[in-house]
């Protein structure tokens, strides 16, 4: 926010060269002068004062039931692109016809990535169609984190992360510009994801062994 603050003085000081340099070639009235500076200094202000409402402004929407976080999942997992879920159980899922079309078609397509505590019920369905299926109940620890990023490993990759607000469900998104939310959700995804191929290569040598 503030290297965009030292943009816009940038171009304020641009703004008061040229007016100074139109007084030294084209001679105009002090009055003239004054409300083109004065002008400046108001529109330098006006940007900033937008900014740092952007900047404050909730990138999220609440939802305050089930039937609007559905709704929300619906139009966030039809994005184009994988789509990664971390999830606990996936029982949000199982209630809504359209989203399991949606997630039964991006399992098909090798769209559908989902990491759960256990691969059971519906995600095995969806294994069986194409799903990436990771599972973390081997840690013996369950994630408080709930989120799910579109355009998994694409540039323009955004999470939307879940949690509660004021007694309601509230969803936040965040790209890679957004700092710490998105990356730390990409290396809590990319963890789990080493650690079950870890995991699954050492069961396997375990076997082999035997």
């Amino acid at each position: 926010m503030y290297t965009k603050w030292f943009g816009h003085l940038g171009t304020l000081g641009s703004l008061i060269g040229i007016i100074f340099l139109m007084k030294a070639k084209d001679e105009p009235s002090s009055f003239f002068m004054g409300f083109l500076i004065c002008l400046a200094i108001m529109l330098f202000f006006l940007a900033v004062i937008w900014e740092m409402k952007l900047n404050n402004r909730e990138k999220g929407i609440y939802c305050k039931d089930e039937e609007e976080i559905n709704n929300y999942m619906l139009q966030w997992i039809s994005k184009g692109g994988r789509v990664t879920i971390f999830t606990r159980d996936m029982s949000w899922a199982n209630k809504d016809k359209e989203i399991k079309e949606l997630l039964f078609k991006k399992a098909i397509n090798n769209e559908l990535i989902i990491i759960i505590a256990s691969n059971i019920g519906l995600t095995k369905k969806l294994e069986n169609d194409g799903a990436t299926i990771y599972t973390y109940e081997e840690l013996g620890y369950t994630p408080n984190s709930r989120f799910t990023i579109v355009r998994t490993d694409r540039i323009d990759s955004k999470v939307a992360i879940g949690k509660e607000r004021n007694g309601k469900h509230f969803i936040e998104e965040f790209d890679s510009s957004d700092g710490y939310p998105f990356h730390i959700a990409n290396d809590l995804t990319n963890f789990l994801i080493k650690f079950n191929k870890i995991n699954k290569e050492g069961t396997i040598q375990n076997e082999e062994s035997k």
